[in-house]
């Protein structure tokens, strides 16, 4: 008798068995043999369980990834909120501290509208200047001389 005959008489197990052996038979020759294309290969073999393989993976991937975007939204938001809520008691401190100094509202509230005013205005004109580069070359423009010019005009 052969060996493998004496292995399928030595094991009456079921058919699913030996596809199994069949198959880490050919996982384990793509491996030795073709190592770059190994799964294009087990791809092109089993093409079910890679697709299984693949799927929880984008699964996993999906799940971790959607995870850390609603952790960013609700931090941005939060953050903002917190923001919003300090720039609140920043003006009204400086609304009463005025209206201490002043002794009139009507003027406290006229000073901090006015230096948030010019707050506004120097953070948009800081944002032009800089949002202005993003737009500019970074190659400076040629500097024409008349000698340049004559060359064009033969």
């Amino acid at each position: 008798m052969s060996p493998a005959a004496e292995q399928g008489a030595a094991a009456p197990d079921s058919g699913e068995e030996s596809s199994s052996r069949s198959k880490s038979r050919g996982q384990r020759f793509v491996r030795r043999y073709y190592p770059v294309f190994e799964s294009l290969i087990l791809f092109i073999l089993d093409y079910q369980s890679w697709w299984r393989a693949f799927k929880a993976y984008i699964q996993d991937e999906l799940d971790y990834r959607s995870g850390l975007v609603l952790q960013t939204v609700l931090l941005f938001f939060a953050g903002i909120s917190l923001i919003f809520f300090a720039l609140i008691w920043i003006l009204l401190g400086c609304f009463f501290l005025l209206r201490i100094w002043t002794g009139s509202e009507w003027m406290a509230a006229f000073i901090v509208g006015g230096i948030f005013y010019a707050i506004g205005h120097l953070v948009l004109f800081l944002m032009l200047k800089i949002s202005r580069k993003v737009f500019d070359s970074k190659n400076k423009p040629m500097d024409w001389d008349d000698d340049d010019l004559e060359d064009f005009e033969d």
